[in-house]
This record gives structure tokens, sequence and C-alpha cells, in this order.
């Protein structure tokens, strides 16, 4: 099996302009965790919920919320997204693909949902 029989043909995508409040709606309306940064159809970073979560002033800041808001509503994808991105062709054996990310610490590959033995025991009553 390769990449492409896995992979998400219809991504949501967002430019290096974009608003930090534009992308955390964007992950919250699509429920993902990530999105790939593109500019010019060519992929050029990637921002993710920790990296938004590490731009933001830690709880320990003598900034009020507006003026938090204020400087979160400055701030684009471009300042704080990963922009060394490894990725992979679509011919990659699926075997070498699951062990990829792991020597990048890039977990951008979806696993699929087990169902816990307690929701199978709920479905198996119904």
């Amino acid at each position: 099996m390769s990449v492409k029989d896995f992979m998400t043909k219809e991504l949501v995508v967002v430019d290096p302009q974009t608003k930090i409040f534009d992308a955390v709606d964007l992950m919250k309306k699509y429920e993902i965790h990530r999105l790939p940064v593109v500019e010019n159809n060519s992929l050029i970073g990637l921002i993710t919920e920790g990296t938004i979560q590490a731009a933001m002033p830690s709880q320990a800041t003598s900034l009020s919320v507006f003026e938090i808001n204020y400087l979160l509503n400055k701030t684009t994808v471009n300042d704080v997204m990963i922009r060394d991105v490894q990725t992979l062709s679509l011919i990659h054996i699926s075997e070498p693909t699951r062990r990829t990310p792991i020597s990048y610490a890039v977990f951008c590959l979806k696993k699929k949902k087990r169902r816990r033995k307690k929701d199978k025991k709920k479905k198996d009553k119904k």
C-alpha cells in the first residue's frame, strides 16, 4: 500500500498571511489539529495547535485579556508556523511510512480510531 491510499485528498489549507484566530476557527470547524501552509500551490509550512499554543503568552503574563487578543489578532500563521516540514512521495510503501514520521517527530499521519471495549459492548447490546 502507498501513502496515497491513506491520504486526505481534499485538504483544508491556509496561506501565510492568515491570522492565528482564523486558523483556529478553521481547525475547530473541520475538527482538525494541523493546517498545511500553502503559497503559490507549494507547501511552505505547517501550523498546529501546539505551535499556536506556544505563540500565546503564558498565564503568568501581566497583559490583560484585551491586550492578548489584540496581539494575537496581529499575529499571522507566517509568524509561528513550522517551516521545516518533511513530506513523503505518493509511492512510499506504508511500512516505511509508519517509521518515517517518528524519526522527524512529525505526526500528521492519521491513525484509525480504535473502539474501546466498553463502546463495543454497548453496540453489541443494541
